[in-house]
């Protein structure tokens, strides 16, 4: 199979997998690799794409499947939160959810340090992503911790805004 057909192949379902000539692109169930990262995962949310950067050529798989689904949901390092939706890891759960807390700091300072609004548009769009991810990581929480993150969360977000 040639790589145009891989995304079309992993979004229809058609098959249960299916790999290019040199296995550098490929997928498995619900799950699409270029190399050994994840690009994207099928979800009941819809489609999940990594919205990390990666080599020129993992880039452009990553942007055949931006294409093929112009309303994908982008996720920060998509293969940690696939290994917590696969494991059920609470404690792996927790600390994704910390590093993009972390994220979203850091994008609040590169906010108020920015002149440029083309640039606070962008790292504004950054934090819907980086919030829209610990969203799909608190699912995988038992409920009481939950509620705690999602607080936690909504407090971020009221921040962001102002």
């Amino acid at each position: 199979m040639n790589n145009h057909d891989i995304p079309v192949a992993f979004v229809t379902g058609r098959l249960p997998y299916a790999s290019n000539g040199r296995n550098n692109f490929r997928f498995k169930g619900n799950v699409l690799y270029s190399y050994d990262d994840v690009i994207a995962v099928k979800d009941r949310r819809g489609l999940l794409v990594n919205s990390d950067t990666f080599t020129a050529t993992s880039s452009r798989h990553q942007s055949a499947m931006k294409k093929l689904v112009p309303d994908h949901i982008p996720v920060p390092d998509l293969t940690a939160l696939l290994h917590i939706m696969l494991k059920k890891d609470h404690t792996e759960c927790k600390s994704y959810i910390m590093r993009r807390r972390l994220a979203v700091s850091d994008i609040e300072r590169r906010i108020e340090a920015s002149k440029s609004p083309d640039m606070i548009e962008v790292l504004k769009r950054r934090i819907e992503i980086e919030q829209d991810a610990i969203k799909i990581a608190v699912t995988y929480l038992p409920f009481d911790q939950a509620i705690r993150v999602f607080s936690a969360n909504m407090e971020l977000a009221a921040r962001a805004m102002t």
